[in-house]
C-alpha cells in the first residue's frame, strides 16, 4: 500500500513538470520578448541644435516663430507624428512622408502670448519610431514683457460736484523702447459722453521711475466738465496710442454726482438719507453730532440759516460756524432730542412720518438743504 503511495505521488510531480515544460515551449508568441537586433538598420532622431529655443524678451500680442529641424542619422527610414502641443502654441503640420536616412524635416512652432510672463515655457512632443526614443519634445522658452501699464484702471471718482469742473490722472508706464503715446480716446457710452476729455504730457524720469522696469510713459488726465446731471456715472473710454498693431485700451470710470450738500455723522443713513436716532427714552434724551460739507464752485457763497424744524416740540438745533476744508466748507451741525419731552413717533412709518429740518443757503445758486430725522421718544 505504502510503494503504491509513493508511486501516485511519483507520477503526479511527473506530469506537472512535464505540463510546465510543454506550456514553456508552446506559449504564445507575443509572451516572448525579443531582443533588439542591433545589425538590422534602424531610424535615429537628432534635433539640430537642440529641442530646446529660447525666444528672450517678446511683447504682449507679438507673434514669434521658430523651425526646429529633426535629423535622421540612422540607417532606416524615420517617421514623425506630432502629439498635442501645450495651448498656447502651435505647431505646424508634420509630414507623414518618412524622413530617409541622413534627410531633415522642418518643424515650425508659433506662439503669441497673450500677457505678460516673467517665465514662459511652451512644449511640442513629436513621436518617432526610433526604438531608442520613441517620443523627442520640442520646447520654446523666454520672458513676455508688458507693453504698458494703466494706473489707476478702473478709476473710482467717488462722489463729486456736478457744478465744478474736476480732473484726474492716470499713469501710463511703457515697457519697450519705443515711447508709448497718446492718440486720442472715444467714450463708449452716449449718455454724458460730453462731459469728459483727456489730455497727455510725457512723464518725467521721476515719475517713469516710480514702476520698475518702465522705460518711458505718460501722464493722462482726464477732466470731467461741470454740469453731468446728478446720479451714478458709468463711462468706458478707448483710448488709442501708436502702436496700430494693437488693440485700444480701455479705461472704465465710475463715480456718483452728488449735490453741493452733503451730511456727514455716525448717525445719518447714506442709503435711506436721514439721521436715524432711534428709540429715544424721554429720561435720557439724545444729542447728534454732524457736519454739512458744502462742496462745488458756490461753496463760499453758502450761508446756512435753519428756516423750519418739524416737530419744534421734539427737536433742538443749533448751526456751527463753517470751517473750509481744501475743496468743501464743513458747517458743524447739532440735533438734540432734549430729555423730558412728551412721547413721539417719528420713525418715518404708518404712525409717523420722519423729522424734518429745513436750512435756507443764503444763494439761489445752492437750493435749500432739508434734512430728514428718524427717531422716536419713548416713555421707559
Amino acid at each position: 500500500m505504502r510503494a503504491l503511495l509513493v508511486s501516485v505521488v511519483a507520477a503526479a510531480l511527473g506530469l506537472a513538470v512535464a505540463w510546465g515544460a510543454t506550456s514553456y515551449e508552446f506559449r504564445k508568441p507575443e509572451q516572448v520578448v525579443p531582443e533588439r537586433d542591433a545589425t538590422l538598420p534602424q531610424p535615429k532622431v537628432v534635433v539640430e541644435g537642440g529641442n530646446v529655443f529660447h525666444f528672450g524678451t517678446m511683447q504682449v500680442g507679438e507673434t514669434q516663430k521658430h523651425v526646429f529641424v529633426v535629423r535622421n542619422i540612422g540607417n532606416a527610414p524615420l517617421e514623425l507624428k506630432a502629439g498635442q502641443s501645450s495651448c498656447k502654441c502651435t505647431v505646424s503640420e508634420v509630414s507623414t512622408e518618412p524622413v530617409p536616412p541622413g534627410g531633415s524635416r522642418e518643424v515650425l512652432i508659433t506662439w503669441t502670448p497673450k500677457g505678460a510672463e516673467d517665465k514662459f515655457g511652451q512644449r511640442a512632443p513629436i513621436f518617432t519610431n526610433d526604438p531608442e526614443q520613441r517620443e523627442i519634445t520640442l520646447r520654446i522658452a523666454g520672458r513676455v514683457a508688458e507693453l504698458f501699464k494703466m494706473e489707476p484702471n478702473p478709476l473710482t471718482l467717488g462722489n463729486f460736484s456736478p457744478t465744478e469742473e474736476n480732473t484726474h490722472q492716470i499713469n501710463v508706464w511703457g515697457y519697450q523702447p519705443t515711447p508709448w503715446k497718446f492718440k486720442g480716446y472715444e467714450c463708449l457710452e452716449a449718455n454724458g459722453a460730453e462731459f469728459f476729455s483727456i489730455a497727455a504730457r510725457d512723464m518725467t524720469r521721476e515719475e517713469i521711475a516710480r514702476s520698475a522696469g518702465a522705460v518711458n510713459g505718460q501722464i493722462l488726465t482726464l477732466t470731467v466738465k461741470a454740469g453731468l446731471p446728478l446720479g451714478a456715472v458709468r463711462q468706458r473710454v478707448l483710448i488709442t496710442y501708436n502702436d496700430e498693431q494693437s488693440k485700444p485700451a480701455e479705461l472704465s470710470i465710475t463715480g456718483k454726482a452728488v449735490g453741493d450738500i452733503s451730511i456727514i455723522g455716525k448717525e445719518f443713513n447714506s442709503e435711506g438719507e436721514y439721521v436715524d436716532l432711534g428709540d429715544i427714552p424721554a429720561a435720557t434724551g439724545k444729542k447728534s453730532k454732524l457736519s454739512l460739507l458744502v462742496k462745488g464752485a458756490h461753496r463760499h457763497q453758502v450761508k446756512f440759516k435753519i428756516k423750519d424744524i418739524e416737530p419744534q416740540s421734539s427737536l433742538k438745533v443749533t448751526l456751527g460756524e463753517p470751517v473750509p476744508q481744501g475743496k468743501s466748507v464743513s458747517w458743524p451741525l447739532v440735533i438734540e432730542v432734549p430729555s423730558g419731552i412728551e412721547p413721539v413717533n417719528r420713525l418715518g412709518s404708518e404712525l409717523g412720518r420722519l423729522g424734518r429740518i429745513e436750512l435756507e443757503t443764503g444763494t439761489a445758486d445752492v437750493p435749500p438743504c432739508l434734512v430728514r430725522v428718524r427717531f422716536s421718544v419713548t416713555a421707559e
